[in-house]
């Protein structure tokens, strides 16, 4: 996506919305001429052996035709240029043995992973050997399928689902040719000439020579029918046609890759017939193994620690798409490429950065929450994230990224402050600091409530930190647990009371969407779709990964039972849902205010 609000110069400021632009200096190469005598000189295509994020970079590069010689660059994910010991499915080796041999070709895999594919290949079937790699955008399921062609020596056929799809065409459809053969009396129009086989009857009649590698790709993006309609050539081996006679699949030389995300179950029959593998994204160190090699290594550090925290930071910051490897490598070689410019302005690159690492709205939204409140990002020259202003949190983000690559001329002035400025409930200091620090942002605390509320927060607690403030309307209760926020970087959540609030939906509440989708049919639902996290829930979901006050307003304009509702959650620090599994608060992390 691209946005064109503004139009940066060569040193990344920021300039008007008019923007000038300089003739073209766009060298073109020179055209090859009858009189040309000498030969052209073609560079080669920088090309990764171990790429499995290289390759999926260079796939805008792939099949593109060279001006100069007229040669077509090879289509490395399916190139043949590593050398199979011996041929078969069968002849993987142990699990250590295919590990090794799915790093030659780029793809490092589990352990685990590598134990179940191993196991699934090397034991013995009276039925077709199939799999389903279920795991998130991006995680390497059709890689895996790829590179196990490879290294088996097999043929890799790919039927890519999608909704309204004809599955009768999977088994043959009619020859177009052959009809129109027929209706004009060329040909006599046999069965065999006027029917096609299909990629699933293909694959088997392929398997009686050689081995065969089919990739049945996004199964849930297609109706639950898909399911079922697997189900005979899996358990039979064999295709039954109308126009010819069956063909049976050689179970050897055959094996059924079926990757899915988390659209919608799998049929239970299918299931039952499947070796099911969750796949997730590759391990931090794993990952930056990987990717190293092709850019800055220390710009790889800081974008795997980057999305590390997007992926692995629970519900806290919920993104519906983190960053998957190869997006990762895009990003490193876009930022290379900025820096060969000499654009280092941390606000117009991390702009850029911002729109690769997260595509949707709601991922900027989750993005944007996290820079400013996360403490892994906290800021001590800024250390108030709701007040920074857009740009500033782009300016975060490039800084994050540039990170021992650029040097910042504010780094000393960060240093000399962070001593004072820390994150974190428990960080507050002695009565007189935090008196101090709650003056910075202008509320005058009283030296008995300050030593009060320092008391409670350095004080070693098993369960959850929770205070009463009583008093009359308008005398700050509710300002100070603000300012406490403030200056602890806390997030701040909010529960106004008020008479005949349902306290259940503290803990969850009924998700109108997934209801909605529900009733419609359009998707199948699981509780944690139809039911979406209260915010005492939330809260201490959150304290996971950061500090959070929850301040409960009003405590007194509800009925007697909400006292008696926070006994357990207090007491246990954890909560209960119906739809997920216990959620544990981190005490130091967590302080509940009931004014």
């Amino acid at each position: 996506e691209i946005r064109l609000d503004f139009q940066p110069n060569f040193n990344g400021k920021k300039e008007a919305d008019t923007f000038e632009s300089e003739p073209s200096q766009i060298q073109y190469p020179p055209q090859q001429t009858d009189d040309v005598d000498e030969p052209v000189q073609v560079e080669e295509v920088p090309v990764s052996s171990d790429g499995n994020v290289a390759a999926g970079i260079d796939a805008a590069a792939e099949g593109m035709f060279s001006a100069r010689t007229g040669s077509v660059v090879p289509n490395q994910q399916f190139s043949r240029d590593y050398k199979v010991d011996e041929v078969g499915l069968t002849k993987v080796g142990t699990p250590e043995e295919l590990m090794l041999k799915l790093s030659d070709v780029g793809y490092q895999c589990l352990p685990f992973n590598a134990a179940q594919m191993a196991l699934l290949l090397n034991a013995p079937t009276d039925s077709v050997r199939a799999i389903l790699l279920e795991g998130p955008s991006g995680c390497g399921k059709s890689f895996m399928a790829k590179c196990l062609a490879k290294i088996t020596g097999a043929e890799l056929m790919c039927l890519t689902c999608y909704p309204g799809m004809e599955l009768k065409n999977l088994i043959e459809y009619p020859s177009t040719l052959a009809m129109a053969n027929a209706m004009t009396g060329k040909d006599g129009g046999s069965g065999d000439e006027l029917m096609s086989l299909g990629i699933i009857s293909r694959a088997f009649l392929k398997s009686q020579d050689h081995p065969v590698i089919f990739l049945i790709d996004e199964l849930d993006k297609v109706e639950t029918g898909i399911d079922t309609f697997f189900l005979g050539p899996i358990q039979d081996g064999r295709i039954w046609l109308e126009s010819r006679p069956p063909i049976d699949a050689n179970l050897d030389n055959l094996l059924l890759i079926f990757t899915k995300n988390y659209e919608r179950r799998i049929n239970d029959a299918l299931l039952r017939r499947l070796h099911p593998v969750a796949m997730t994204y590759l391990n931090s160190e794993l990952e930056r193994k990987v990717l190293k090699p092709h850019t800055l290594p220390q710009l790889v550090d800081n974008l795997s620690g980057l999305a590390d925290t997007m992926r692995y930071s629970d519900a806290s910051y919920k993104f519906e798409r983190p960053p998957a490897p190869e997006e990762l490598l895009r990003v490193a070689r876009y930022v290379q490429q900025m820096l060969e410019w000499d654009i280092v302005d941390y606000a117009f690159l991390g702009r850029n950065v911002w729109y690769m690492l997260a595509k949707g709205e709601s991922d900027r939204f989750v993005l944007e929450l996290m820079l400013r409140y996360h403490p892994d990002y906290y800021d001590s020259l800024h250390p108030n994230g709701r007040l920074l202003s857009i740009e500033q949190v782009y300016a975060k983000l490039g800084r994050v990224v540039l990170k021992g690559i650029v040097a910042d001329p504010d780094d000393e002035r960060r240093e000399s402050v962070r001593h004072v400025r820390q994150v974190g409930l428990v960080n507050v200091g002695t009565p007189a600091d935090l008196v101090k620090k709650l003056g910075e942002v202008k509320y005058q605390c009283l030296p008995f409530v300050a030593t009060q509320v320092s008391l409670i927060l350095n004080t070693p607690c098993d369960r959850v930190r929770a205070m009463l403030l009583e008093g009359p309307s308008g005398c700050g209760k509710s300002y100070l647990a603000k300012s406490l926020a403030k200056i602890c970087g806390a997030d701040f959540l909010c529960l106004s009371c008020y008479d005949g609030m349902n306290t259940q939906h503290l803990i969850e509440v009924p998700s109108q969407v997934g209801i909605a989708n529900a009733m419609t049919g359009k998707r199948a639902s699981t509780k944690e779709d139809l039911l979406n996290l209260g915010i005492l829930s939330r809260a201490f979901l959150k304290s996971h990964n950061q500090p959070v006050i929850l301040l409960v307003d009003e405590i007194d304009k509800v009925e007697t039972s909400i006292d008696t509702f926070f006994l357990g959650p207090i007491q246990d620090a954890i909560i209960y849902p119906e739809s997920r599994p216990p959620i544990d608060a981190n005490t130091d992390n967590l302080l509940i205010i009931f004014t």
